[in-house]
């Protein structure tokens, strides 16, 4: 007898997508919630002994998602699904400091730099093993059923959709037969409606475009220099700031935390004066070592800035997040042999 020792998943096509949702409503909410319980004065939900940890309420919206994930069908239960199951998981773990410490201290100061390493290692691990790895012919191929099932539910299938679909039926190396078959049921639900993008993509796609008539402008080099050498100066005025004002000890004498925001800023700016003093004529390797430079900020500056300005180094690795994202997209757009009706 033959066994199939293959597991029967696929990586969903939307994964990308659902996975950004996830990760920004998970941090909405921890930033939410602490600036909600410091503007109250950490109000008590409940009376006497009594009280409601907002722990449980990141549970209930968890298994909300849980419930839609496994309930319903179709993408509109997965978008839904990945939004409260974002909140729910920024939620439940805002509070961690109260089960990693024995007097259970919500305030235990390493606790945002953990959350905030926590959630790099998510965001990479779920970046390797289903972003950056491309789809097998088989994926796409039950992808291609999957948004099948889509038009079937929505009773919709426009020009854009059919674009979407011929795509995944290449790329899944599907034969003609089955190829006609999908297409027949598809044309079932044929309209010439407009686009169905959800508003997160309608607004990602409209901000998308407003970048790119930027990037080709004579002075954008010029302007990301600029940015690149306000953030050198930048870092270094908070690390000296930190430094000054949270050191417990003498600087002659420095703990790891001092060590680690000293070390990791001198690296994210040697990396951002490399890029503008060696690469001035290439600009693919301008842009590389500037990536290098966020991603060394976002990994490493990052957790230590947390440690000592807790909320207040958000606004630094929100600036860090979309200079990367900036480049990121500036390299895939150069980069793009083929147009995918699948990128938005």
């Amino acid at each position: 007898m033959k066994f199939n020792t293959r597991l029967p998943i696929a990586r969903n096509i939307d994964c990308a997508i659902l996975a950004e949702i996830f990760f920004v409503n998970a941090i909405l909410s921890i930033i939410a919630i602490r600036v909600f319980l410091s503007l109250t004065d950490y109000p008590q939900l409940g009376g006497g002994d009594l009280h409601i940890a907002h722990m449980l309420w990141g549970g209930m919206l968890m298994f909300s998602s849980i419930c839609i994930t496994l309930f319903t069908i179709g993408k509109s239960g997965l978008y839904i699904s990945a939004i409260l199951g974002g909140l729910g998981f920024g939620t439940f773990i805002d509070e961690l400091g109260k089960f990693i410490t024995s007097d259970n201290d919500y305030f235990f100061r390493p606790t945002i730099a953990i959350i905030y390493i926590l959630f790099v290692m998510l965001f990479f691990l779920f970046r390797y093993f289903f972003i950056n790895k491309s789809l097998t012919s088989r994926e796409y191929l039950i992808n291609a059923a999957d948004f099948l099932k889509e038009i079937i539910i929505t009773e919709d299938y426009d020009k854009d959709d059919e674009l979407k679909l011929e795509y995944m039926l290449n790329q899944g190396k599907a034969g003609d037969s089955l190829t006609q078959q999908f297409r027949q049921i598809a044309l079932m639900y044929k309209t010439n409606g407009k686009s169905k993008l959800n508003r997160y993509l309608v607004l990602k796609r409209f901000l998308k475009d407003i970048f790119l008539k930027m990037i080709h402008t004579p002075k954008f080099r010029e302007l990301l220099n600029a940015i690149f050498i306000f953030r050198t100066f930048l870092i270094l005025g908070t690390v000296i700031t930190n430094l000054v004002i949270y050191s417990e000890q003498n600087l002659l004498t420095p703990d790891f935390f001092e060590i680690g925001i000293i070390t990791s800023a001198l690296l994210t700016n040697a990396t951002s004066l490399i890029a503008m003093r060696r690469f001035k004529s290439d600009k693919f390797r301008r842009l590389n070592w500037f990536r290098y430079s966020t991603l060394f900020s976002i990994l490493f500056y990052s957790f230590f800035a947390f440690y000592y300005n807790q909320l207040g180094a958000i606004l630094g690795l929100g600036f860090d997040i979309l200079l990367y994202y900036a480049i990121d997209i500036i390299l895939s757009i150069e980069n793009r042999q083929k147009k995918n009706p699948l990128f938005i």
